[in-house]
């Protein structure tokens, strides 16, 4: 199988980019701040009274990968404040894929083969936010670039800064939502996700739709349920 699932897997928490050649840019705002693009994106998908109440989160997709003749499907599962499971499954031959990280450790699995999480990954794992890390931008060493022209509007570029990895996160200036994420890293190169399909679930914005673009690979994800604050156990990040 010549996609590597693994990476795919790593790619939906370290999402992860090449910025756009034909973008336009400009300096942003004096009066626009990250912390302002921070609280106008969580205004935008749900107060923050009731996005601290989310604990824990279910994602469940269908993926598509261009050129893969295969019908795979994502369960993502989120406890707050950072542990992690993902699981790729086919549908003919169950889970092929997985990521888990309990909050202190964790490993990559991909058809039956293990490798543990790299220290590196896991401090990296250890210090961020799964669920809206938006909320907690004291946690968060990120600054305001400038503003990007993207698919015909007005974004705000926010670089963040994590160890040797360089991620991007770009904020529609208009409805505040997150529309693009970017990242740099020396172990998993470049890559973009495009994000999209914003519906609303007990209260809150989630996008629906994730259009991943690594290297000459591209997978996207259609997200067909999101479960909050159930149908996610401490046995599911082991």
């Amino acid at each position: 199988m010549k996609i590597k699932l693994a990476f795919l897997v790593v790619l939906l928490f370290n999402i992860s980019a090449k910025a756009q050649d034909t973008a336009e840019h400009k300096q942003a705002t004096n009066s626009i701040t990250v912390e302002k693009v921070y609280e106008n994106y969580l205004n935008a998908i749900g107060k923050k009274e009731t996005l601290k109440e989310v604990k824990t989160i279910n994602f469940k997709a269908n993926v598509t990968v261009e050129g893969l003749p295969m019908s795979l499907t994502a369960e993502i599962k989120l406890k707050s404040p950072n542990k992690e499971s993902v699981e790729m499954s086919d549908e003919g031959m169950g889970i092929i894929s997985k990521q888990k990280f309990n909050g202190e450790d964790g490993y990559v699995e991909q058809q039956g083969v293990k490798t543990d999480l790299t220290e590196e990954q896991i401090k990296s794992k250890k210090g961020k936010h799964s669920i809206f890390p938006e909320l907690y931008p004291g946690d968060i060493e990120s600054t305001l670039e400038e503003t990007t022209f993207l698919n015909g509007r007005d974004t705000y570029k926010i670089k963040i800064v994590k160890g040797d990895n360089i991620s991007y996160k770009f904020y529609d200036t208009e409805n505040h939502l997150l529309v693009r994420a970017e990242m740099e890293s020396k172990s998993q190169g470049k890559s973009s996700m495009e994000i999209s399909d914003y519906k609303e679930v007990n209260g809150i914005l989630f996008p629906h739709k994730q259009k991943i673009t690594a290297g000459m690979q591209i997978i996207t994800m259609n997200y067909t349920d999101v479960i909050i604050n159930e149908n996610v156990t401490e046995e599911d990040f082991n």
